[in-house]
C-alpha cells in the first residue's frame, strides 16, 4: 500500500528528473542493425530528443501533482487530500497520480520526503556560510527547522500523522530521519563525513529539538523561539566544537555526555 509503480524505491522530484532523464537508459535497440551508421546516429538522436521531451512532460506533471496536493493540506487538511481534488488542482487525470505515486499515501510521503529534502538544502546553505565552528549548532537548528512558514508546519504533521499508521510508510520515515540525522551530523561536523558517527547523537538531538519546535510554533506561532534556539545552541556547541577541532579522535561519547550535563 502507498507504493510507487516501481515497487519499494521511493523518489522524490529529484529522482524523478534524474531517472527520466536518464535518457540511454530509455533508448530501445541500442544494438540494432545500422547502429554506427549515419542513419543510425540520426535515428537514436531522434529517439532522444523525443525521450527528452517526453521526460520534461512527465517531470512537469509529478510537480504540479505535488504542488497541487502540498496547496491542499495546507488549507483543508488530510481530510481535504482527496484523489478528485488532486485531480481538479493540478489539472491532472487520476491515472497520472497513480502512474507516478502509486496513491494517496504515496504521494503523501513523497510530498513528506520533498519538504524534508527542501529543508536539509536550507540547512546545508546556511552552514556552508558558516565559518566559526561555535555558530555551526545555532545554524543547523536555524536551516533545518522548517519553522521558516505556517504552511510547511501544518503540510508536515498532516502527512506525518497519518503516514506514520501505516507500517510500511513508517519504515519509509523512519530511512527519512535517518537521512536527516545524518545530514545534520554532516553540517555539524563541518562537511567532514569522517566525524559523522561521532556526532550523529548530537544530530538526532538537534533534530528532535528542531521537530518540537514546529509543534510549539504551531500552538503559539506568535511566539517567539529564538531565545531557545540560542540556549539550545550554548548548550551543545561546546561538544561539537570540541569534536570537531580533534582531527585525530574527538572526546568520546561519555565525555561528551557529561559535559552536556553541566
Amino acid at each position: 500500500m502507498g507504493l510507487c509503480r516501481e515497487g519499494q524505491r521511493w523518489y522524490s522530484l529529484p529522482a524523478i528528473t534524474e531517472r527520466f532523464r536518464d535518457v540511454e537508459c530509455r533508448i530501445p535497440g541500442k544494438g540494432e542493425r545500422g547502429k554506427g551508421t549515419e542513419g543510425g546516429v540520426n535515428r537514436q538522436e531522434s529517439r532522444t530528443r523525443r525521450n527528452r521531451q517526453e521526460a520534461d512532460a512527465e517531470t512537469e506533471i509529478g510537480t504540479r501533482i505535488l504542488e497541487a496536493s502540498r496547496r491542499l493540506l495546507a488549507d483543508k487538511g488530510w481530510s481535504g487530500l482527496t484523489i478528485s481534488a488532486i485531480c481538479k488542482e493540478a489539472g491532472v487525470y487520476r491515472a497520472a497520480i497513480s502512474y507516478h505515486f502509486g496513491s494517496k499515501e504515496g504521494l503523501a510521503a513523497v510530498l513528506l520526503e520533498n519538504l524534508v529534502h527542501e529543508a536539509a538544502f536550507r540547512m546545508m546553505t546556511t552552514v556552508r556560510r558558516t565559518a566559526p565552528s561555535d555558530l555551526r549548532v545555532r545554524d543547523t537548528v536555524r536551516g533545518f527547522d522548517m519553522l521558516g512558514g505556517r504552511e510547511l508546519q501544518v503540510v508536515f504533521f498532516e502527512a506525518f500523522t497519518h503516514l506514520i499508521r501505516d507500517p510500511d510508510l513508517r519504515q519509509h520515515l523512519r530511512r527519512l530521519y535517518q537521512d536527516a540525522n545524518g545530514m545534520a551530523a554532516i553540517a555539524m561536523g563541518g562537511g567532514n563525513p569522517g566525524k559523522v558517527p561521532e556526532l550523529y547523537p548530537y544530530a538526532v538531538m538537534l533534530v528532535a529539538f528542531a521537530d518540537g519546535l514546529i509543534i510549539q510554533q504551531l500552538a503559539s506561532p506568535e511566539e517567539d523561539f529564538e531565545p531557545v534556539i540560542e540556549a539550545f545552541s550554548r548548550m551543545l556547541t561546546p561538544v561539537i566544537a570540541e569534536i570537531v577541532s580533534d582531527d585525530q579522535a574527538g572526546p568520546s561519547n561519555d565525555v561528551a555526555r557529561n559535559r552536556v550535563a553541566t
